[in-house]
Protein backbone atom coordinates (compact mmCIF):
# COMPACT_ATOMS: atom_id res chain seq x y z
CA UNK A 1 0.00 0.00 0.00
CA UNK A 2 1.13 3.55 -0.73
CA UNK A 3 -1.34 5.30 1.54
CA UNK A 4 -4.25 7.53 0.69
CA UNK A 5 -4.45 9.05 -2.77
CA UNK A 6 -5.08 12.73 -3.52
CA UNK A 7 -7.88 11.86 -5.97
CA UNK A 8 -9.96 10.45 -3.09
CA UNK A 9 -9.78 13.74 -1.22
CA UNK A 10 -10.36 15.77 -4.39
CA UNK A 11 -13.66 13.92 -4.83
CA UNK A 12 -14.70 14.51 -1.20
CA UNK A 13 -13.54 18.14 -0.90
CA UNK A 14 -16.73 20.04 -1.78
CA UNK A 15 -18.87 18.30 0.81
CA UNK A 16 -16.26 17.63 3.47
CA UNK A 17 -16.93 20.59 5.75
CA UNK A 18 -20.66 19.90 5.77
CA UNK A 19 -20.05 16.22 6.48
CA UNK A 20 -17.88 17.01 9.51
CA UNK A 21 -20.61 19.14 11.09
CA UNK A 22 -22.27 15.93 12.30
CA UNK A 23 -19.07 14.61 13.92
CA UNK A 24 -18.99 15.73 17.58
CA UNK A 25 -15.41 14.61 18.23
CA UNK A 26 -13.52 15.96 15.22
CA UNK A 27 -13.79 19.64 16.25
CA UNK A 28 -12.66 18.72 19.79
CA UNK A 29 -9.46 17.27 18.34
CA UNK A 30 -8.81 20.24 16.05
CA UNK A 31 -9.25 22.75 18.87
CA UNK A 32 -6.89 20.78 21.11
CA UNK A 33 -4.19 20.50 18.41
CA UNK A 34 -4.19 24.27 18.03
CA UNK A 35 -4.56 25.02 21.75
CA UNK A 36 -1.61 22.79 22.65
CA UNK A 37 0.52 24.82 20.26
CA UNK A 38 -1.02 28.32 20.44
CA UNK A 39 0.77 28.98 17.13
CA UNK A 40 2.88 32.12 16.82
CA UNK A 41 5.28 33.63 14.29
CA UNK A 42 5.59 31.76 10.99
CA UNK A 43 3.29 28.72 11.13
CA UNK A 44 2.71 25.70 8.88
CA UNK A 45 -0.51 23.68 8.81
CA UNK A 46 0.62 20.51 7.02
CA UNK A 47 -2.18 18.46 5.48
CA UNK A 48 -4.68 21.29 5.98
CA UNK A 49 -7.43 19.69 3.88
CA UNK A 50 -10.38 22.05 3.55
CA UNK A 51 -9.13 24.29 6.35
CA UNK A 52 -11.28 23.25 9.32
CA UNK A 53 -8.23 23.37 11.58
CA UNK A 54 -6.48 26.19 9.73
CA UNK A 55 -9.27 28.62 10.54
CA UNK A 56 -8.61 28.14 14.27
CA UNK A 57 -5.06 29.52 13.99
CA UNK A 58 -5.37 33.20 14.83
CA UNK A 59 -2.11 34.37 16.41
CA UNK A 60 0.24 33.52 13.52
CA UNK A 61 2.10 36.42 11.95
CA UNK A 62 2.43 34.44 8.71
CA UNK A 63 0.31 31.35 8.09
CA UNK A 64 1.18 28.71 5.49
CA UNK A 65 -0.85 25.61 4.63
CA UNK A 66 -0.19 22.67 2.33
CA UNK A 67 -2.25 19.75 1.09
CA UNK A 68 -1.78 17.25 -1.73
CA UNK A 69 -5.45 17.58 -2.78
CA UNK A 70 -5.86 20.62 -5.07
CA UNK A 71 -9.65 20.64 -4.59
CA UNK A 72 -9.33 20.60 -0.80
CA UNK A 73 -6.83 23.43 -0.96
CA UNK A 74 -9.21 25.44 -3.18
CA UNK A 75 -11.95 25.11 -0.55
CA UNK A 76 -9.56 26.23 2.19
CA UNK A 77 -8.25 29.16 0.15
CA UNK A 78 -11.74 30.39 -0.74
CA UNK A 79 -12.59 30.66 2.96
CA UNK A 80 -9.16 31.82 4.13
CA UNK A 81 -7.59 34.00 1.41
CA UNK A 82 -4.94 35.36 3.81
CA UNK A 83 -3.34 31.91 4.15
CA UNK A 84 -0.34 31.13 1.93
CA UNK A 85 -1.57 27.84 0.47
CA UNK A 86 0.42 25.44 -1.71
CA UNK A 87 -0.31 22.07 -3.25
CA UNK A 88 2.40 19.84 -1.79
CA UNK A 89 3.06 16.47 -0.19
CA UNK A 90 3.79 16.40 3.54
CA UNK A 91 6.52 13.85 2.77
CA UNK A 92 8.37 16.39 0.58
CA UNK A 93 7.78 19.90 1.88
CA UNK A 94 8.74 22.81 -0.41
CA UNK A 95 10.37 24.93 2.29
CA UNK A 96 13.87 25.68 3.51
CA UNK A 97 15.34 24.08 6.62
CA UNK A 98 14.41 25.78 9.91
CA UNK A 99 11.76 27.95 8.22
CA UNK A 100 8.86 27.79 10.69
CA UNK A 101 8.37 28.75 14.32
CA UNK A 102 5.53 26.23 14.67
CA UNK A 103 4.21 23.30 12.67
CA UNK A 104 0.98 21.41 13.16
CA UNK A 105 -0.72 18.57 11.37
CA UNK A 106 -4.21 17.40 12.27
CA UNK A 107 -5.24 13.86 11.32
CA UNK A 108 -2.99 13.50 8.29
CA UNK A 109 -0.40 10.93 9.37
CA UNK A 110 -3.10 8.26 9.68
CA UNK A 111 -3.51 8.28 5.91
CA UNK A 112 0.16 7.44 5.30
CA UNK A 113 1.87 4.06 5.49
CA UNK A 114 4.52 3.66 8.24
CA UNK A 115 7.29 4.57 5.79
CA UNK A 116 5.34 7.65 4.74
CA UNK A 117 4.75 8.59 8.36
CA UNK A 118 8.47 8.57 9.10
CA UNK A 119 9.18 10.63 5.97
CA UNK A 120 6.52 13.17 6.94
CA UNK A 121 7.78 13.56 10.51
CA UNK A 122 11.34 13.97 9.20
CA UNK A 123 10.16 16.75 6.89
CA UNK A 124 8.15 18.49 9.61
CA UNK A 125 11.18 18.50 11.89
CA UNK A 126 13.45 19.66 9.06
CA UNK A 127 11.41 22.80 8.34
CA UNK A 128 10.88 23.58 12.05
CA UNK A 129 13.35 25.93 13.71
CA UNK A 130 15.41 24.65 16.66
CA UNK A 131 13.31 25.34 19.72
CA UNK A 132 10.18 25.61 17.56
CA UNK A 133 6.99 23.86 18.61
CA UNK A 134 4.90 21.14 16.97
CA UNK A 135 1.47 19.61 17.56
CA UNK A 136 0.39 16.50 15.63
CA UNK A 137 -2.80 14.43 15.90
CA UNK A 138 -3.91 11.09 14.47
CA UNK A 139 -6.46 8.36 15.05
CA UNK A 140 -5.91 6.23 18.14
CA UNK A 141 -6.16 2.43 18.04
CA UNK A 142 -7.94 2.62 21.37
CA UNK A 143 -9.35 -0.02 23.66
CA UNK A 144 -12.84 0.77 22.43
CA UNK A 145 -11.90 0.40 18.78
CA UNK A 146 -10.14 -2.89 19.41
CA UNK A 147 -13.13 -4.23 21.32
CA UNK A 148 -15.41 -3.12 18.50
CA UNK A 149 -13.36 -5.00 15.90
CA UNK A 150 -11.92 -1.93 14.17
CA UNK A 151 -8.84 -2.72 12.10
CA UNK A 152 -5.44 -1.15 12.79
CA UNK A 153 -4.45 -0.68 9.16
CA UNK A 154 -6.20 -0.88 5.83
CA UNK A 155 -9.59 -0.10 4.34
CA UNK A 156 -12.12 0.94 7.00
CA UNK A 157 -15.13 0.62 4.68
CA UNK A 158 -15.69 4.36 4.33
CA UNK A 159 -16.22 5.44 0.74
CA UNK A 160 -14.20 8.65 1.03
CA UNK A 161 -11.15 7.15 2.80
CA UNK A 162 -9.09 4.58 0.93
CA UNK A 163 -6.36 3.97 3.52
CA UNK A 164 -6.02 4.44 7.26
CA UNK A 165 -3.52 3.59 9.98
CA UNK A 166 -4.63 3.76 13.61
CA UNK A 167 -1.84 4.49 16.09
CA UNK A 168 -1.15 3.00 19.47
CA UNK A 169 0.46 5.30 22.01
CA UNK A 170 3.68 3.33 21.50
CA UNK A 171 3.54 4.02 17.76
CA UNK A 172 3.26 7.74 18.44
CA UNK A 173 6.03 7.78 21.04
CA UNK A 174 8.33 6.06 18.54
CA UNK A 175 7.60 8.75 15.94
CA UNK A 176 7.96 11.64 18.41
CA UNK A 177 10.53 10.67 21.06
CA UNK A 178 10.50 13.10 23.94
CA UNK A 179 7.12 14.58 23.03
CA UNK A 180 4.11 14.65 25.34
CA UNK A 181 1.40 12.32 24.05
CA UNK A 182 -2.17 12.71 25.24
CA UNK A 183 -5.55 11.25 24.32
CA UNK A 184 -8.37 13.45 23.07
CA UNK A 185 -12.01 12.97 22.02
CA UNK A 186 -13.91 10.51 24.20
CA UNK A 187 -17.12 8.88 23.00
CA UNK A 188 -20.10 9.74 25.23
CA UNK A 189 -17.85 11.10 28.01
CA UNK A 190 -18.72 14.52 29.51
CA UNK A 191 -16.25 17.35 30.13
CA UNK A 192 -14.13 16.71 27.03
CA UNK A 193 -11.91 19.77 27.54
CA UNK A 194 -11.25 18.93 31.20
CA UNK A 195 -10.44 15.28 30.45
CA UNK A 196 -7.98 16.14 27.71
CA UNK A 197 -6.34 19.01 29.56
CA UNK A 198 -5.85 17.32 32.91
CA UNK A 199 -6.05 13.56 32.28
CA UNK A 200 -5.13 13.16 28.62
CA UNK A 201 -1.64 11.80 29.27
CA UNK A 202 -2.89 9.14 31.69
CA UNK A 203 -5.83 8.17 29.47
CA UNK A 204 -3.51 7.74 26.48
CA UNK A 205 -1.40 5.31 28.51
CA UNK A 206 -4.53 3.34 29.38
CA UNK A 207 -5.70 3.21 25.77
CA UNK A 208 -8.68 5.58 25.88
CA UNK A 209 -9.60 8.38 23.49
CA UNK A 210 -10.51 8.45 19.81
CA UNK A 211 -7.37 10.38 18.85
CA UNK A 212 -3.83 11.03 20.05
CA UNK A 213 -1.91 14.30 20.08
CA UNK A 214 1.87 14.66 20.30
CA UNK A 215 3.25 18.07 21.15
CA UNK A 216 6.72 19.27 21.94
CA UNK A 217 9.65 21.28 20.64
CA UNK A 218 12.57 20.63 18.31
CA UNK A 219 15.85 20.19 20.14
CA UNK A 220 18.91 22.15 19.20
Amino acid sequence: MEGSQSSVWDAAARGYNEQKKSDPLYPVCLRRVVADLDPYGRVLDAGCGTGLGTRLIRRAEELHAIDFSPNSLDVMQADLPHVKGRVADIRDLPYEDNYFDCVLSANTLQHLTPAGQRAAVSELMRVLKPGGHFSISAHHYSIGKRAGGWIKEGKPGQADIDYIYRFTREDFVALFPGAQVRAVAFYQWPCQWFLTRFAGHMLARKGYGDMLIAHGSKSG
